[in-house]
């Protein structure tokens, strides 16, 4: 292990010509405006998503009146008669699943996963000793 420690280490020479490539690259970059056209880039990334009228591509998007929005709103409400014909639905399924026993093995999965998370805190706590 120690051999392979050392093959991985660099010499204070190593390191020393490490930073100064490091230093004359970000030189060149700030030369060539790398740094500029990131900040930019960025900038613009923001703006677009603090602007609400547009959208990823940059095209203005048409905003809805308040009658539009409530048009809307009242075009996806379901009638009286289909909310009681889910709400019947979902009774049945309820009951389907009730008679089937999932309500029951879940609140035992649920039960043996608090037991276990228990067990767990107590072991690492060292209040109980592994058995052997």
């Amino acid at each position: 292990m120690a051999e392979i420690l050392s093959q991985r280490e660099i010499t204070p020479e190593q390191r020393a010509a490490g930073r100064a490539q490091l230093e004359e690259d970000c030189r060149r970059a700030a030369a060539a405006g790398v740094y500029d056209r990131l900040r930019e880039a960025h900038e613009q990334a923001v703006r677009e998503r603090m602007n609400p009228s547009m959208v990823r591509d940059g095209e203005p998007h048409r905003v809805r009146t308040a009658e539009e929005e409530e048009a809307y709103y009242r075009s996806t409400q379901l009638t009286p008669e289909q909310k009681a014909e889910l709400r019947a639905q979902l009774k049945k399924d309820c009951e389907r699943a009730a008679a089937a026993g999932v309500y029951r093995r879940l609140r035992e999965a649920h039960e043996q996963a608090v037991r276990e998370r228990a067990m767990e805190a107590m072991l690492r706590d060292g209040k109980v000793r592994r058995k052997k």
